[in-house]
């Protein structure tokens, strides 16, 4: 996907001690996952390559990613029809979506999250939840009502550690970027009136084509 060449474009030059930035030069906040990047750009330091660090790094969430599926699911199954389950996720590859992009560190940490607050794992559950949100910033929607429901980890010795991790980042974005959010967020909005917006969206999540029958029409 020619999305994770953006990420790539950041990380390669924090290689190469640009900074965080596309071109050398601009600061200007252009992506959309700061742990992906910021993931990429340390691999990239020690002499991994941007690209290798991106497809390995993507096999090893999709691998950790079955084993919580497992995880998880052996707590509602039997384990043998878990860890069948999970094996079928981890052979077929349509369910993995694309390696060199955020989307498996994405979903291992949600589904890490999720464990530990089955756990209740307060402390955990929190710094998941953050980590999350780095991963993909509308990680939000999932995590915080999750959080707030949960009398363990909405104390604030607990909670304290996702408000930490997500002030700490925004700190950063704000004294090196002048922004809160990306830039990519302004650039998008107003593309597509919000029905067709959300017909695409849920056709693509779900798969499910009979999305433009529920008034929402899809746009090619």
């Amino acid at each position: 996907s020619d999305d994770a060449f953006i990420s790539f474009q950041y990380a390669s030059n924090l290689a190469r001690g640009h900074g965080l930035v596309f071109n050398p030069g601009e600061r200007v906040w252009g992506f959309t996952s700061p742990l992906q990047t910021l993931l990429l750009g340390v691999l990239s330091t020690i002499g991994l390559g941007t690209i290798r660090s991106a497809y390995v790094t993507g096999f090893l969430w999709v691998a950790a990613t079955g084993v919580l599926r497992h995880l998880l699911m052996a707590k509602v199954l039997p384990r043998i029809p878990s860890f069948c389950l999970a094996l079928f996720f981890l052979l077929d590859a349509a369910q993995h979506g694309p390696y060199a992009m955020e989307s498996g560190l994405l979903v291992a940490l949600q589904l890490g999250f999720l464990l530990a607050a089955t756990e209740r794992r307060a402390r955990w559950a929190n710094i998941l939840a953050a980590l999350a949100c780095l991963a993909r910033p509308d990680s939000l929607l999932l995590v915080l009502p999750i959080l707030l429901m949960d009398r363990q980890a909405r104390r604030w010795a607990s909670l304290a550690w996702f408000v930490g991790i997500g002030m700490a980042w925004e700190a950063f974005a704000y004294l090196y970027y002048g922004a809160l959010v990306p830039n990519s967020l302004a650039a998008k909005s107003g593309l597509s009136a919000f029905g067709v917006f959300f017909g695409n969206a849920f056709a693509h999540v779900t798969g499910m084509t009979f999305a433009t029958r529920l008034g929402f029409p899809a746009q090619a």
